[in-house]
Order: C-alpha cells, then structure tokens, then sequence
C-alpha cells in the first residue's frame, strides 16, 4: 500500500510538470527554450509521448516540418500504436505537401482504431 501511494504522489508530481511546461509561451519566449524545455521533460518521463508531441506541434506551427515529423517519429517508437500519434503525423505530412506520406499515416491510424 505505502509503495502504490508513493507511485500515485510521483505520478501527479510528474503531471503537474506536464501541466506547468504547456503552453509553450508562459514557460519560455524562445523556440529553442521551449524545445529545451520539452527535451527536460522527456528526459524526466521517458514513457511519455506528450513531450516529444508538444514539440512537434511548436515545429510544425513554425512550419519546420521535417523536425516535427522526427518529434513525432520518436514518440511514436515510445508507443508505435498510439493513433492519434500518427493522425498528428499525417497532419503535418498534408500540411508539408507530402500527401502520399500522410495517405500512408492515416491508413496506419486507422488500422489501430478499433472497430
């Protein structure tokens, strides 16, 4: 019992890091330093996808695609059957002009939807 509340008390210290390091523009006023920021937090919680996604997404709104794509590639091989990892992969390949790529990430997500 003592070991399960120790888990639960580490599981919502590491929740409220994720909580406090999102939005990008209240912890830092730079695209390196958030980046650094999320490379921190991954560091902290390497089981974590959010890191590597919120990175991704500070990339792709920076139309820095092919570095979004990486972010999104490394999160997915910390959990490769998350979909909507790979809905978000698409995404950024439709917005970068790659359609034959995000034609193939959205037949992936949704062989792992369930039916």
């Amino acid at each position: 019992m003592v070991i399960m509340d120790e888990r639960l008390r580490q599981f919502m210290k590491d929740a409220s890091v994720l909580k406090t390091a999102a939005p990008p523009e209240r912890v830092s006023r730079t695209l390196r330093t958030a980046i650094r920021d999320y490379d921190r937090l991954r560091r902290r919680l390497p089981k974590s996808t959010e890191p590597d996604l919120r990175a991704a997404q500070i990339y792709a709104d920076q139309a820095q695609y092919a570095r979004a794509v990486c972010r999104l590639t490394r999160a997915l091989r910390t959990n490769p059957r998350d979909a909507s990892l790979r809905l978000k992969r698409a995404e950024v390949y439709f917005i970068w002009g790659r359609f034959g790529a995000a034609r193939r990430e959205l037949n992936r997500a949704a062989l792992l939807l369930p039916r």
